[in-house]
């Protein structure tokens, strides 16, 4: 009966004290369980070790790598390694990763500013290049549009009073020798008077049909270079100059030039007009002084060549003593490159006395030739409508010119 009681005793004593062994196993493994679960700040990753060969943990270079080894060493006990400690030091190795994971995360937001800034003063510094840039473009079209803006007439004539000044001293000159020589050829011939209104009429006619040919210019392009222009705007101002004096030849040349000048504009300063002023009046007044003085065909003949004569002569010299000059400058144009384009033509061009021999010259000749052969053709039949008040020939005008 006492060793029944004492065995019984000693299967309590056993299960109590497998029960307490039990619990406590369970106890020490959830502890580790959640030590593992819970990060690692600071220091603390760092002093982490891996378990010594005696623990049976991982070896030091299976613990870098992060690897398990494929043997396990046997505790002091000469037992395996439990489950438990083999996946506690899995969480513990994770757990690290994490940490360096979040550490390097955390270094990269803090540095992340500091990168940004350089970027953002280089925007600042291109938008202010920018800025400055479309301030300079834009003050240089400002600039470019005022040195595009065609002044007006009144400004050219301001800008250039003083040539205006003698340009107005030629054309009282040119009028002062018409009317002079007008007033002998009709004290020679015996002229009458054609009556004011009709005369102011026929002017301002052949003035304007002067003013339309003279727009319908072109080129000679075999002869000169590409600026010297052929027109036949002499035609009318020579057909009054015969009818009417060479008082309304210059007159009608004038009203020609200032008409191109209101309606065009000028783009030389005034010196192309004063060029085409001077050059015609060199052949209509000539012209028109000797066909008053002999009103037959013979006179009309040769009025018509000593003008041509008058045309090429003074026209070549006028253009290489002024006229080529003052382009040049005007221009910015060297008298080198204005040979070179006539000599382009005409091989013979060598300096501007040949340029003005056999470019303006021949230029002129052709002009001044072809004004006589037309006006002959056409001033007979015109005559006698210019004047009379009512179209029809009288006897007087028979004798006055009507020759031709």
């Amino acid at each position: 009966m006492k060793k029944t009681k004492l065995i019984l005793a000693a299967l309590a004593f056993a299960l109590a004290l497998t029960f307490a062994l039990s619990s406590a196993s369970f106890a020490a493994s959830d502890t580790a369980s959640a030590d593992a679960a819970q990060p690692i700040e600071g220091d603390a990753a760092a002093e982490i070790e891996a378990p010594s060969a005696e623990d049976g943990g991982v070896s030091g270079g299976e613990a870098q790598s992060g690897e398990i080894g494929s043997k396990e060493t046997p505790d002091e006990d000469g037992e395996e390694p439990s489950p438990e400690t083999t996946s506690a030091g899995i969480e513990t190795e994770a757990a690290s990763e994490a940490m360096s994971v979040e550490n390097e995360a955390r270094s990269a937001e803090n540095e992340a500013p500091t990168t940004a800034q350089a970027p953002s003063d280089d925007a600042l510094f291109a938008e202010s290049v920018t800025a400055e840039s479309e301030d300079q473009a834009a003050e240089s079209g400002d600039a470019a549009e005022e040195e595009k803006r065609v002044p007006t007439l009144f400004e050219t004539v301001r800008d250039n009073a003083a040539y205006v000044a003698g340009f107005a001293a030629i054309i009282v000159g040119v009028f002062a020798v018409a009317a002079v020589f007008e007033r002998f050829a009709r004290k020679r011939s015996g002229d009458k008077r054609v009556s004011p209104a009709r005369r102011a009429a026929v002017i301002g006619v052949f003035s304007a049909l002067a003013f339309v040919l003279f727009l319908l210019e072109f080129p000679l392009p075999f002869l000169a270079p590409s600026f010297y222009k052929l027109d036949f705007s002499e035609i009318p101002v020579l057909i009054g100059a015969y009818a009417f004096g060479p008082v309304a030849g210059v007159t009608i040349e004038l009203i020609k030039i200032v008409l191109k000048i209101v309606v065009k504009g000028t783009t030389t300063a005034f010196v192309g007009e004063l060029a085409n002023f001077v050059v015609g009046c060199s052949f209509v007044l000539p012209a028109s002084i000797i066909y008053h003085f002999n009103k037959t065909k013979k006179g009309a003949i040769v009025s018509g060549a000593v003008g041509t004569v008058g045309i090429t002569a003074f026209g070549s010299f006028f253009n290489a003593v002024y006229l080529l000059p003052t382009f040049a400058v005007l221009f910015h144009m060297p008298m080198d490159q204005i040979v070179a384009m006539g000599q382009e033509i005409i091989p013979a061009i060598k300096d501007v006395p040949t340029f003005a021999l056999f470019a303006v010259a021949p230029f002129n000749l052709i002009k001044g030739a072809s004004v006589t052969i037309f006006t002959m053709l056409v001033y007979k039949k015109l005559s006698p409508i210019l004047k009379t008040e009512d179209g029809e020939s009288t006897p007087e005008n028979e004798k006055s010119g009507c020759t031709l």
